[in-house]
């Protein structure tokens, strides 16, 4: 039998670590040195895989190459626990990195959606999907087609516009959005989540005309209940009001009964409660004013009978309905919702259907499905003979869809001789949001899922690798107190029991709480950016950089404001919102005049252009003025003065010039070159480039494509600057700061969310078995047992928010936040911990903290550190005209270096010849194209080689037609990364990839072509072969990697 190993680990515990080492065992136990093609190792993010086989890789390496006479490290444990000579240890890392470099495809080190991804286009045929299928994996181009051919629709359909109608009404009427394109966007949206899917079944199949009736059939309900009710209250509010002469005379007057009967009366079915404090003292006898007249106190009396009745009759009604008429009540408005969404679904369906488009998400439910219904599914069959060992990271960040699939393949193989190791943290699960489920890896933890003890080990890494002991204990005290907040037992324990870190490194460390006062969030937001700029300079003295710092935030609100405001104090700072290419004026500057060109009446477009070109206006000009009349001047005129306050421009060369050229032109001509914003505007370049690329080109198909990109669009951030580091506390998980900076940390804790609440067996609810109703709203009807789950969670949302930001940091630590005592915010946590520790101030003469513990000054090793070199500035090629920076040659030997050999010069020839070919019958097209570009003087030596290549045995058949070729196309990695393979050959989601070299082969060849097989592994594509094909005067000599 198979074994599961289970690791709980805690922030900075070297999972990582753990997971490289117990893959390393497996294989190197094996003589076999291909025994990584029976492991699967996955993880949540395209960086968390690539780390993980980076640290494999690397690891062999060091391993193949090292003292057998003085092991250390990782290699010692792993030598001791094997119980191999260190010899033959090494020489088996050597192997296997050897068999590793030469099936590289077969190196299974992915995300869960890339494994997914394979799998499908392994198992199309089987899986009944359609030819030919494309992968989607952003749904918005999906989203905004739906809605389109929904508008369409409803100009035919008088029911659908009826329906779009009174949802946009019931929007507009509660201070809502109204704008219809964005209302069926955020609908179109809640069947995305892998949640929703059995649900958005039942949606598709009901009709507009069924949620219509359903609505008149619960308003009718809801109008009878509640006239029962106010025709009770009315009743009492006569025998009151008109009968005793006012509320005054009885006890509490106003506030007292009276108040519960006029609530009554109104027909207020859940605002009333029977057993109120006022109410129950009433029916006890305490009924009438300490200040009535003895005549008065008689009068009550005489009728104080018949309000009791009321009260109990009144009771009687909400007992029997209060449950029904709180559902009925919080099923209308989410039911428009509903139904507009379920329009969505069928519409996204007809979307996908007519175009083969399948979206990424989906693809859980289609192997989930299959392995339901299908007696010997033959995904076993087929997964189970390659892979015998299974590693999942991040596994606190699986859904449960994932895990069902997962599950399936992994217990499969634990009945045999296989194992699985699982690594996670319930602590670290911030991604409930995307579906993540962190109750099953709990849940995993305390039963072994199932299993039988002897087949689970449980182990708890509980040594810290990343922090000081100063942070190590503040993380501890803080967390073992805030688990009380928890609501549920085995959220607690997961805290109580996960917060028994021990530190591993004695290195110094710092942190601190600071309280920011105010009476509102306007009040505080100044004070709260001068304290993070304050503690910035504080840190820069202690002796670290700029780019030691991080400063994590929650939400991007907040991070733009740091950001305007760090930036404005001459901090330096890199930010994913300061990357954004819509981020910088001269970006925006260059796409108002191409709007200005493509829509000559577009106002706000001729704004931002006079609004940059303003500082060239001449001395003395009306400014004011001068905008007012250009702004609304005829589109000649308003060119003309554009090109008076900057001569270098010419309108009508600009109309003449092509998209890529144009942005070129109004960069150069405006000299938006040079004001420290290049690599944005190089980046519009690429956009466009991008755009060009992609089909048709036209100036008002690219600004639509700039409107669906500017939002995500953005350039790296340079490695190496020495800058501060702003960042979501969503984005830092997973990564290390030596200083973190944690302002804005007291959020209020919401129940914005939307979820799917179970209905009562009812014929009332026409047998619709849930509703997609706002969370806040199942509190507000009263529905407390389905709340409180909840409730539950989104207490661990934020508690976890919490652990992640303030378990990044290695040296200091600085919190902070608004603590006033409120208890539906995260601030309480920060609060809870005060409470319960001496307040230390350490290193605080100047008392600006509520608490404070440690040492200062930074470490010996970073103050050691070279500080990033600032950027040495070329010559911008990019600010001159293309014409005057290139000249076509007509002496083709010039392209060559003098020095250059015969045989390295023509192998360069084939290899750009090679470029143009696609199959056999392209060679002579080819050869032609490289003659009359000035490539070729003598087209006889390198046709011939070409046609050597295109027949060779081993070549033969990527030249037949019979793959979709790309040939020096480029893609871009998670990382920004940008490859070109020479040669990508795909077929049926497989692929082959071919690169031409000349010379002699290298190291570094090998290592080239598996990255571009890494990166096609990262779109979807399972990589078959790598080929080096080298060229020579004899012939080509092809190399299978």
């Amino acid at each position: 039998m198979g074994k599961l190993s289970v690791y709980n680990a805690s922030a900075g515990s070297g999972k990582t670590y753990t997971l490289v080492k117990e893959y390393l065992k497996i294989v190197l136990s094996s003589p076999r040195s291909d025994m990584f093609r029976n492991i699967l190792a996955v993880t949540f993010t395209n960086k968390a895989a690539w780390e993980m086989k980076t640290r494999i890789i690397n690891t062999l390496e060091d391993f193949s190459s090292a003292d057998t006479k003085q092991l250390s490290g990782m290699m010692a444990q792993l030598a001791s626990e094997i119980d191999l000579p260190a010899g033959e240890l090494k020489n088996r890392a050597a192997n296997v990195l050897k068999s590793i470099f030469e099936d590289y495809s077969a190196f299974s080190v992915g995300t869960i959606d890339s494994f997914t991804t394979r799998l499908v286009r392994s198992f199309s045929r089987e899986l009944k999907l359609p030819v030919g299928f494309r992968i989607a994996v952003d749904s918005d181009n999906i989203l905004s087609e739906s809605v389109d051919m929904l508008l369409l629709r409803a100009g035919r359909d008088s029911v659908l516009s009826e329906m779009l109608l009174d949802f946009v009404m019931r929007n507009v009427d509660e201070g809502r959005n109204w704008d219809i394109d964005s209302i069926l966007i955020s609908s179109g949206r809640i069947t995305e989540k892998e949640s929703n899917i059995e649900q958005m079944e039942m949606l598709c199949g009901m009709k507009i005309e069924d949620y219509m009736s359903l609505g008149k059939k619960l308003n009718a309900y809801k109008l009878s209940v509640e006239k029962q009710i106010s025709d009770l209250g009315d009743k009492a509010c006569s025998i009151i009001y008109d009968v005793l002469g006012g509320d005054k005379i009885l006890a509490y007057g106003a506030s007292g009964v009276a108040s519960f009967f006029r609530k009554a009366s109104q027909g207020l079915v859940t605002e009333l409660n029977t057993q109120s404090d006022r109410v129950q003292k009433f029916l006890a006898g305490s009924y009438v004013s300490s200040s009535a007249t003895m005549e008065q106190k008689i009068l009550v009396g005489n009728y104080y009978d018949e309000l009791c009745r009321i009260i109990d009759d009144i009771e009687v009604v909400l007992d029997r309905e209060r449950t029904t008429y709180s559902y009925a009540e919080m099923l209308l408005g989410p039911l428009r919702r509903m139904s507009v969404a379920g329009e969505m679904e069928s519409q996204i369906r007809e979307v996908k259907n007519r175009s083969s488009v399948m979206l990424l998400r989906e693809f859980n439910e289609i192997i989930s499905r299959h392995l339901r219904l299908e007696p010997v599914p033959f995904i076993y069959e087929k997964i189970g003979e390659r892979y015998k060992h299974y590693f999942i990271d991040e596994f606190q960040d699986t859904s449960a869809l994932q895990w069902e699939n997962l599950k399936n393949l992994v217990y499969n193989q634990l009945a045999g001789d296989g194992s699985a190791l699982i690594v996670g943290d319930a602590k670290q699960a911030i991604y409930r949001w995307r579906g993540g489920d962190s109750d099953q890896f709990i849940d995993l933890c305390r039963d072994g899922g199932g299993l039988s003890s002897q087949q689970v080990e449980i182990k708890n890494l509980d040594i810290n690798y990343r922090s000081s002991p100063v942070l190590v204990d503040f993380a501890n005290e803080m967390f073992t107190v805030c688990a009380e907040l928890l609501t549920d037992d085995k959220y607690t324990r997961s805290y109580e029991e996960g917060n028994m870190q021990k530190a591993a490194k004695n290195i110094p460390g710092f942190v601190s709480i600071r309280n920011i006062e105010g009476q509102n969030a306007v009040q505080r937001q100044e004070p709260m950016l001068q304290a993070v700029y304050d503690e910035i300079l504080r840190v820069m003295s202690d002796g670290f950089s700029y780019s030691d710092i991080s400063v994590l935030y929650r939400s991007n609100r907040d991070g733009a404001m740091l950001a305007e405001y760090l930036s404005s104090k001459n901090i330096p700072v890199t930010s994913s919102e300061s990357l954004l290419l819509a981020g910088a004026s001269g970006v925006r500057f260059i796409v108002s005049l191409l709007r200005c060109m493509a829509f000559p009446d577009d106002l706000q477009a001729r704004a931002g252009v006079l609004n940059y070109i303003e500082p060239s206006f001449p001395h003395g000009t009306d400014i004011v003025r001068f905008k007012a009349e250009k702004i609304t001047a005829k589109h000649r005129d308003f060119l003309d003065s554009v090109k008076t306050v900057v001569p270098a421009f010419d309108p009508y060369e600009l109309q003449s010039l092509p998209l890529y050229e144009a942005i070129e032109y109004i960069a150069s001509a405006f000299g938006a070159w040079g004001r420290s914003e290049d690599a944005y505007i190089a980046g519009l370049l690429d956009l466009a480039a991008v755009y060009v690329d992609s089909g048709p080109v036209s100036l008002r198909g690219f600004l639509e494509y700039w409107d669906d990109e500017k939002n995500s669009a953005s350039i790296s951030s340079p490695s190496g600057t020495d800058a501060v580091k702003l960042m979501t506390i969503h984005k830092s998980k997973g990564l290390e700061f030596p200083v973190v900076i944690f302002p804005f940390a007291s959020w209020k804790i919401k129940d914005s969310e939307d979820i799917w609440a179970q209905l009562p067996q009812d014929e009332l609810f026409g047998g619709l078995p849930a509703a997609y109703v706002p969370l806040s709203g199942v509190k507000k009807y009263g529905l407390d047992d389905i709340y409180a789950p909840y409730a539950s969670k989104i207490m661990l949302d934020n508690l976890n928010l919490l652990y992640v930001a303030v378990t990044r940091a290695e040296n200091q630590l600085h919190v902070i936040a608004s603590l006033n005592g409120r208890k539906d915010s995260t601030g309480q946590c920060f609060e809870m911990f005060l409470g319960n520790t001496d307040t230390e101030n350490d290193c605080d003469p100047d008392g600006i903290y509520l608490y404070s513990k440690g040492e200062r000054a930074a470490p010996d090793s970073l103050c050691a550190k070279d500080v990033p070199a600032g950027a040495f500035v070329l010559d911008n090629p990019l600010g001159r005209p293309w014409k005057d920076r290139m000249r076509v040659s007509l002496e083709w030997k010039k392209i060559w270096s003098e020095n250059a050999s015969r045989a390295v010069e023509t192998g360069n020839a084939v290899h750009q010849v090679l470029s143009w070919v696609d199959t056999a019958g392209d060679i002579d097209r080819a050869v032609s194209k490289g003659m009359s570009s000035g490539i070729l003087q003598d087209n006889a030596p390198v046709k011939s080689l070409v046609e050597a290549i295109v027949a060779d045995s081993h070549l033969s058949d990527y030249y037949s037609g019979g793959w979709e070729i790309l040939s020096e196309r480029e893609m871009m990695l998670p990382g920004g990364q940008v490859l070109r393979p020479d040669r990508v050959c795909i077929k049926d989601g497989h692929a082959v990839v071919i690169d031409y070299k000349t010379g002699a082969p290298k190291n570094t060849h090998r290592t080239q072509v598996l990255r571009y097989a890494e990166g096609l592994e990262t779109m979807g594509y399972q990589v078959d072969k790598c080929i080096l094909a080298y060229i020579t005067p004899e012939g080509p000599q092809v190399t299978y990697v």
